[in-house]
């Protein structure tokens, strides 16, 4: 399943483009690197010790 260039969608070749630009970056290493200190500081949620003002109340018993 051998395209040519000219044959390939034009999506195709944007994201083609993007993504050897995007190995090429992190060969070089400039990519960005995310360390497990950062993903956990940013965690979801509502911080831990804080209240909701207005809790919501179940309609079911």
């Amino acid at each position: 399943m051998n395209k040519t260039k000219a044959a390939m969608d034009p999506e195709m070749a944007e994201f083609e483009a993007a993504l050897l630009r995007a190995i090429d970056q992190t060969a070089r290493g400039e990519g960005r690197v995310t360390t497990p200190a950062q993903m956990k500081a940013r965690r979801v949620g509502r911080p831990v010790g804080t209240v909701k003002a207005a809790p919501k109340v179940s309609t079911t018993t």
